[in-house]
């Protein structure tokens, strides 16, 4: 699940749910994650809006790739040791012409935090073979809710088999 806005009544909310994970849309502060620390529940931290041209660099005006590995750098020096926190959330539906950045990015976080696993969430399933070494754990997020027909509601399941072939069934999916 995740969380972006009235932190109040959706954690609240969150916290009397079946759930124990969530992501923080938000970038999670240390007060953020002692609380989520002390209702049970585990944080997979943002930095996928972390690369040239995403709108949180934007609004941080990093001018390049060394100011954006230095900001992530300093994120992860931050919380890569609280309870809290389960995995880093590393890419959201980057395209594979990036893959180059994707994989710095990755043997950044393997050399800051060997304890954490990155996280990369994709629609481009036909591509995921593309995107190999960039991430520990992959998933893809279709959204055929809302749709209607059934074939719209098989592509949860089909999505997750194409992800799971394509990072050859070595590496873990969280869907």
């Amino acid at each position: 699940a995740y969380i972006k806005g009235n932190r109040g009544k959706e954690l609240d909310a969150f916290a009397d749910g079946p759930f124990n994970c969530l992501i923080d849309y938000r970038e999670p502060t240390l007060e953020d994650m002692d609380e989520f620390q002390r209702r049970g529940i585990k944080v997979i931290f943002p930095l996928e809006e972390l690369y040239a041209g995403r709108w949180f660099v934007k609004v941080l005006k990093l001018k390049n790739l060394e100011e954006e590995e230095a900001y992530v750098t300093k994120r992860v020096n931050a919380f890569k040791n609280h309870p809290a926190l389960l995995a880093w959330y590393l890419n959201d539906e980057i395209d594979k012409s990036r893959i180059d950045e994707l994989r710095r990015r990755q043997k950044l976080l393997e050399r800051l935090d060997d304890q954490h696993p990155t996280w990369t969430v994709l629609y481009q399933v036909e591509s995921i073979p593309a995107y190999f070494g960039s991430y520990d754990i992959i998933g893809s997020d279709p959204y055929p809710i809302g749709h209607g027909n059934r074939t719209e509601l098989d592509m949860a399941s089909d999505w997750t088999r194409l992800t799971r072939a394509g990072s050859y069934g070595i590496r873990p999916v969280w869907q």
